[in-house]
C-alpha cells in the first residue's frame, strides 16, 4: 500500500475501514477504550491481558490480530506515562504492522503538537483571520 491514512478517534466503523481497504489506502486509527473489544477478545486475548502487558512493558508494543468483515487488522496498545505521571494507553487499529503504525502516528502527533501551538500557544494564527490565499501563501512563504 503507497497512501497511509493517519487519523484520529472519529474515523472509526468497519463501512469507513472497508472504503479504505477498497482504495487501496493502509491506516492508523487511534481508538477510544473499549472500540472493537468483543472482536479482540474473540481472537483470544482479552483486551484487560494485553493492557496488564503493556503496563507491565511501558513503552513497548503490545498488539493482537482481529479480523472485521473479512478483513485483517492490528490491534496495537501502548502504555505510557504522562506528564502528571499518569499511566495512559495508546490504542490504534492498522492495516500496518506495529512498529510501522506506531512510527507512522508519531508523525500526526508531531503534526498535532504545531497546530496546537500555532492556534493557541502564543501564535493565535486564528485570531488574525487570515482569508485570502495570497496572504496565506504570503504566511506560508520560505
Amino acid at each position: 500500500m503507497g497512501k497511509v491514512l493517519l487519523a484520529d478517534r472519529e474515523y472509526i466503523g468497519t463501512r469507513w475501514f472497508d472504503a479504505l481497504h477498497r482504495a487501496g489506502i493502509g491506516f492508523v486509527i487511534r481508538l477510544r477504550k473499549g472500540n472493537y473489544q468483543q472482536q479482540i477478545e474473540l481472537k483470544g486475548k482479552t483486551v484487560g491481558k494485553l493492557e496488564n502487558k503493556a503496563k507491565a512493558q511501558v513503552s513497548k508494543l503490545v498488539w493482537n490480530k482481529l479480523t472485521l468483515q473479512g478483513h485483517g487488522y492490528c490491534y496495537v496498545l501502548k502504555a505510557y506515562r504522562t506528564r502528571s505521571g499518569k499511566l495512559a494507553f495508546l490504542r490504534l487499529i492498522t492495516t500496518l504492522t506495529p512498529a510501522r503504525a506506531m512510527e507512522s502516528y508519531g508523525c500526526r502527533h508531531r503534526i498535532e503538537s504545531m497546530f496546537r501551538h500555532l492556534k493557541s500557544n502564543g501564535f493565535d494564527l486564528e485570531s488574525l483571520h487570515v482569508k485570502k490565499e495570497y496572504k496565506v501563501n504570503l504566511m506560508m512563504a520560505p
